[in-house]
């Protein structure tokens, strides 16, 4: 279970950089953009293409958080399998020694 949450923790702090490094990456390339074309981008500064660079971060955000929740549940619905099977040997064991003893 320990495992589990150290894996789950690694996973959101590398999505969290991930996504830190994305959203600069289009901060910085919207402000190269703006360097080259700063008459054009004031007037295209009000379109619905300003905001695509934003959009493609947000929709990137939302794949990244439903793959690493996936992993998430994987990893816990493994752990309940293993969990699960342990105590059906352990109930076996009990049964097993039970009849023994009669």
């Amino acid at each position: 279970m320990n495992a589990i949450g150290r894996t789950t923790g690694t996973l959101v702090a590398t999505l969290a950089a991930l996504a830190l490094l994305i959203l600069a990456s289009t901060a910085v390339f919207a402000q190269q953009d703006g360097a080259d074309r700063s008459a054009e981008v004031a007037a295209e500064s009000s379109g619905p293409e300003a905001n695509l660079p934003y959009l493609f971060a947000a929709y990137t955000l939302t794949w990244l958080g439903f793959f690493a929740y996936l992993y998430y549940v994987s990893q816990r619905q493994r752990s309940l399998r293993r969990e699960v099977e342990m105590l059906r040997e352990a109930l076996e064991e009990r049964d097993r020694r039970e009849r023994g003893t009669e």
